[in-house]
């Protein structure tokens, strides 16, 4: 069966106003943290676990990495023009949903992709839409902001939506966030990526309600592990980052702290021999009503 209900939850008495609770917008303002492969196999788990319905997955960043992930050649995806860049271009007619479909790509048969998985490729032109912006008023940008809303609304009928958003705060970013009903941060556990989680979140915070999305909470990626479990020094990161989340307006529980992951290579070997990777809910996971109903994240995270 489906979801049973919206994988990402509203909460009671905050209105939608056309913002898509069913999309998470995965962000850190630190690269090589682990975004585009957190993303795809988010998406990929959300879709395996639940076959009947369609997991959306969108390539935002200018350098096209989860377009690169899924397999294809973002060159070409880019030539072609039928990618986010295209859909999100002020003053351009949105298609219908009878051609909307035009715009994204399956990998069906392909060996480790779910058939259900489908992706909105990157283009390499995105990184221009800041020059064209930067020379708009505000009532320019409230309108594009307003387009990244329009685009994902096109995707209302997918049980997930999941972006991957660049590093950075440029108005594309800033858009999908503001339409995005939640998002989530990832992280690794050292002294740069952790520091600058409060910044983001203070950032995020900005956004004027009801358009400011929820926080979902984090996902810790590049754990190392030992015997006697992850590191001291990792721990102390872990912790830090606890601490930072312990005040916030979470969605979750479990201490803001989603799940641990292992070195994202080990995933990418895991899948590319054709096997499907699991993550293993934490007991005190809310599996009824969390933000992210279906995922298996744990403690361990390791692939099966």
């Amino acid at each position: 069966m489906g979801y049973h209900t919206n994988p990402f939850p509203e909460p009671k008495g905050r209105p939608s106003m056309g913002k898509q609770q069913n999309a998470l917008a995965v962000v850190n303002y630190k690269g090589g943290v682990g975004k585009t492969t957190a993303t795809f196999f988010l998406g990929a788990q959300l879709a395996v676990d639940h076959p009947r319905s369609k997991v959306l997955i969108i390539d935002i960043d200018a350098q096209c990495s989860l377009t690169t992930v899924f397999g294809l050649d973002p060159v070409r995806e880019s030539q072609l023009g039928r990618n986010i860049f295209r859909l999100v271009q002020p003053g351009k007619p949105l298609p219908d949903k009878a051609k909307r479909d035009l715009y994204l790509r399956n990998q069906r048969g392909s060996r480790g992709f779910p058939e259900n998985l489908y992706l909105l490729p990157g283009s390499f032109e995105t990184e221009d839409l800041d020059v064209k912006l930067a020379k708009e008023d505000a009532r320019g940008t409230a309108g594009f902001f307003a387009r990244c809303a329009q685009v994902l609304g096109l995707f209302d009928d997918f049980g997930a939506i999941l972006i991957d958003c660049p590093p950075n705060k440029m108005f594309l970013t800033q858009g999908m966030l503001q339409a995005a009903g939640h998002y989530l941060v990832v992280v690794i556990p050292d002294k740069v990526s952790v520091y600058g989680v409060p910044r983001l979140i203070r950032w995020v915070g900005e956004i004027p309600f009801p358009e400011r999305p929820l926080l979902a909470g984090c996902l810790v990626n590049r754990v190392i592990r030992s015997p006697s479990g992850i590191t001291q020094e990792q721990m102390r990161w872990v912790s830090q980052l606890e601490a930072t989340l312990a005040d916030r307006d979470l969605v979750g529980r479990n201490r803001g702290i989603l799940g641990q992951w292992p070195n994202s290579n080990k995933v990418c070997a895991t899948y590319g021999m054709g096997r499907h990777v699991r993550f293993h809910l934490p007991a005190t996971f809310p599996r009824r009503d969390g933000p992210l109903h279906g995922l298996h994240l744990g403690p361990n995270g390791e692939a099966p």
